[in-house]
């Protein structure tokens, strides 16, 4: 049966995203009437470059937020997307790992702060302008050093005593963030922070123990649900 020509939308939408679909139907998908379709074919990781390039004049903002996203797009596309007058477009290029460094740079000096904190939030971003961002004056745009995986660990540290309570939260749920530094958010005034570090993969029996002393529900339940529980 040919899926591709499906009467259902998500059927052909199934197809479009599939990674094993030939290039000569994603392409043929790219062109559909509906933007589900569309932008599902933009969303492939192995749909055609040309394919690509012709979809970042697609009129829907669905569509080019999706071509946006996809790991296939080029540099010089996501160049172009990041112009785009549709923030969501812009925001998903910056965050896109094949954006140039150029890209970034430029974009981490923003006035717009959810440009920064897309830049912020991008795996690829070079260190000293991580550095930057992590002294932002916006507490969103820390946020986004402080989740980032590729944040060293002085910066996560640096992070753990900030005054945002949501910025010090992305701290002890970033996976690179060392035991030391969870250690000193283990009594952190905020219960989430705390219930953030109690769920921590690098939380030992004994410091499960001391949160398990903790009065509020939210910090107890996530010592509750940890494998490294003593019951």
């Amino acid at each position: 049966t040919n899926l591709s020509k499906d009467r259902s939308v998500r059927v052909r939408e199934a197809v479009a995203c599939n990674p094993g679909t030939p290039s000569p139907v994603i392409d043929e998908l790219a062109d559909a009437s509906n933007e589900v379709v569309r932008s599902a074919a933009a969303s492939n990781l192995n749909a055609p470059l040309e394919t690509l390039r012709r979809l970042r004049y697609d009129r829907s903002e669905m569509v080019r937020e999706s071509l946006a996203g996809n790991p296939s797009t080029p540099a010089d596309l996501l160049a172009t997307l990041a112009k785009s007058l549709s923030s969501r477009v812009v925001e998903t290029a910056l965050r896109n790992p094949n954006i140039s460094k150029e890209m970034l740079d430029e974009y981490g000096r923003s006035e717009d702060e959810r440009e920064r904190f897309a830049v912020a939030d991008n795996t690829r971003v070079p260190k000293a302008l991580l550095s930057k961002l992590a002294a932002d004056h916006v507490a969103l745009v820390r946020m986004g050093v402080a989740r980032n995986k590729q944040t060293p660990a002085s910066l996560l540290n640096q992070l753990a005593q900030d005054p945002d309570d949501e910025v010090r939260c992305r701290v002890a749920w970033n996976p690179q963030t060392p035991l030391p530094t969870l250690e000193k958010l283990i009594s952190d005034k905020d219960e989430y922070v705390r219930a953030a570090v109690a769920s921590s993969p690098l939380m030992r029996p004994a410091l499960l123990e001391m949160l398990a002393q903790d009065s509020e529900p939210v910090v107890l339940e996530s010592v509750a649900g940890h494998p490294n529980t003593t019951l």
